[in-house]
């Protein structure tokens, strides 16, 4: 039932824009599940530009460190990263992967599953040729 919960996003998304304003987190929030909406869809090139959006908005509404520590920030740098590999597009997958691993790093330890999941998403791209 994509297209019931693309509503859903889109009705939700509205409101936050109109009572919270574009930029707050919360809308960022509404912002990056409907790229992930999007990219189940099938749709990767309106997932890729709210994606987009959405890691703008969070690098405009938090301080640069806040954005490193801010957890739906990094899910989005994640999910852009994800979709970069789908679209072959490895240099920018690889920046994402390498800024998100930092950050993970960071917040969590190289012991964290997500570190090393990312250390192997990252070793994965090499099998891809650009």
């Amino acid at each position: 039932r994509l297209s019931d919960a693309e509503a859903i996003y889109e009705r939700a998304l509205r409101g936050k824009e109109k009572a919270l304003g574009p930029e707050h987190t919360s809308t960022l929030d509404t912002v990056n599940n409907l790229s992930s909406l999007y990219a189940d869809q099938g749709r990767l090139s309106d997932a890729e530009a709210i994606y987009e959006r959405a890691l703008r908005g969070y690098e405009k509404a938090l301080s640069h460190n806040h954005v490193n520590f801010h957890f739906s920030a990094l899910d989005t740098i994640q999910n852009l990263a994800i979709l970069y590999t789908q679209l072959r597009n490895i240099f920018k997958a690889r920046v994402l992967y390498v800024r998100y691993q930092v950050r993970v790093k960071d917040v969590f330890n190289v012991q964290h599953e997500r570190y090393q999941e990312v250390t192997k998403e990252l070793a994965s791209l090499n099998d891809f040729k650009q």
